[in-house]
């Protein structure tokens, strides 16, 4: 009974590790005005991804060898990889521990971080709509962002060819 399942976790562990032995330099962490953190590492030259992918993120110096998965908040043309983070749970809370420390210098060194991914469909098809409409809550509004910065990277270069006309976004947050 628990031989399938145990099989496709520790296939999952070997590949995780197998991909992705090389740790990334994190650029910038900072905490927003909202509480979220926003972490920005280095994009190796070969990541190649989709507005609205996900990633795995792991960061060892939080005491733990757990990925993560977080939406990649930044567009695909940026030199950067970006995550927008609520700290909600125990790890994403030691994440906000940590950028308090780089915030306020108390870190000389900025952590290393290993990424797991890009995984999921993205937006790849939104271009084939006359009209897209974005709903999104609260930091549910990450995948949007990535879209919404290669749209206007897009239009800026005048390489948008798209059939899309009107585009809507709706946020809903609990307070302002």
């Amino acid at each position: 009974f628990f031989v399938w399942p145990l099989s496709l976790f520790i296939l999952d562990k070997l590949i995780a590790v197998a991909q992705h032995s090389r740790a990334l330099k994190v650029e910038s962490m900072r905490i927003l005005k909202s509480g979220t953190i926003a972490v920005y590492l280095e994009k190796p030259f070969n990541t190649i991804y989709q507005a609205g992918q996900y990633a795995r993120i792991q960061i060892r110096q939080l005491g733990t060898h757990e990925y993560h998965p977080f939406t990649i908040s930044s567009a695909p043309h940026e030199k950067y990889i970006s995550y927008h983070i609520q700290p909600v749970g125990p790890w994403t809370k030691k994440l906000k521990t940590l950028a308090e420390k780089v915030e306020s210098g108390a870190l000389k060194k900025l952590p290393r971080a290993r990424m797991d991914g890009p995984y999921g469909d993205g937006f790849d098809s939104w271009s084939s709509y006359e009209t897209i409409l974005m709903v999104g809550g609260g930091i549910g509004i990450t995948p949007f962002m990535s879209m919404l910065k290669d749209i206007a990277y897009q239009l800026h270069l005048d390489t948008l060819n798209s059939r899309t006309r009107k585009i809507y976004c709706v946020f809903v947050v609990r307070r302002l």
